[in-house]
């Protein structure tokens, strides 16, 4: 899939000396996706979809990008007439246009393998900017590396260990590659609706649960006891005590790790 995936990119011409705004939902597609963009030596930039139009615009004159790579089911809602019927639905999306000057929509049916294999990108070369959240007046963002990416999956997979009878539910790319890597079986879902988000858990019998705080403790909040669940893995927002005493109240049987990161998608260290 990855190769495919190169092999569209490089029919658009996107290369090495691309700044590219990657719009992608959460998907098996989005992950080869991100990777074949790495393996092209393209310089990355995250946004998040969520939010209002005129902050990831602040955001993006930061970083000047060249093309947006989207897929078609979002290149469709971002314009009209689906554009009006979405904001009907109280969901308005950032318009892919705006980011860039031109807009790439990569589709399934790219079926080829990348004939020639792009150069070797260097350890030392941008691979990947990731904002902070927030509406701060100065948008800020770190510049991950190849080398530094390459340290994040290196951290995430000594802390899944062999993970062959694991099941992993996540919603965040940086979990993806090292879930697979370990061996682990992975679910993609959602972090909203909580209750969909329980239903998930106990459905696939997860194991292993990458998730932000808050949606651990809503999720403990409705009472579900996580009896498969043996490891909760915590990012994106501080973790404090009492959401800690709230889960082993719940799951007694979960352990409870802390990630750290320079940005929300990036971990550098992980802790009990």
């Amino acid at each position: 899939m990855i190769n495919r995936r190169r092999a569209a990119l490089s029919s658009q011409s996107i290369t090495a000396s691309d700044t590219v705004v990657f719009a992608f939902r959460p998907s098996s597609i989005a992950v080869a996706t991100l990777l074949a963009l790495m393996e092209v030596g393209a310089r990355t930039v995250l946004v998040d979809l969520r939010e209002p139009e005129d902050l990831v615009l602040s955001q993006l004159r930061r970083v000047q990008p060249t093309v947006v790579v989207t897929e078609p089911l979002l290149a469709y809602a971002t314009r009209p007439p689906f554009a009006w019927v979405m904001r009907r639905l109280g969901i308005t999306l950032p318009r892919l246009g705006k980011m860039a000057p031109r807009v790439v929509i990569l589709r399934e049916e790219s079926q080829e393998d990348a004939a020639v294999q792009p150069p070797a990108p260097r350890a030392d070369d941008d691979a990947l900017v990731v904002f902070t959240s927030g509406t701060t007046s100065e948008p800020k963002a770190v510049v991950h590396t190849q080398a530094s990416l390459g340290s994040m999956i290196e951290t995430l997979a000594d802390a899944l260990g062999d993970a062959g009878d694991e099941v992993v539910f996540l919603d965040q790319y940086h979990s993806f590659v090292p879930s697979l890597l370990a061996g682990a079986t992975v679910v993609i879902g959602a972090l909203k609706p909580v209750s969909k988000v329980a239903r998930n858990l106990e459905k696939h019998r997860v194991s292993t649960w990458f998730t932000t705080p808050s949606t651990a403790l809503a999720v403990a909040q409705l009472g579900w006891a996580g009896s498969s669940l043996r490891r909760t893995f915590l990012g994106s927002a501080p973790v404090t005590p009492l959401l800690v005493l709230t889960l082993r109240s719940v799951m007694p049987d979960t352990r409870v790790v802390a990630v750290y990161a320079m940005t929300e998608a990036v971990p550098v260290a992980i802790t009990d």
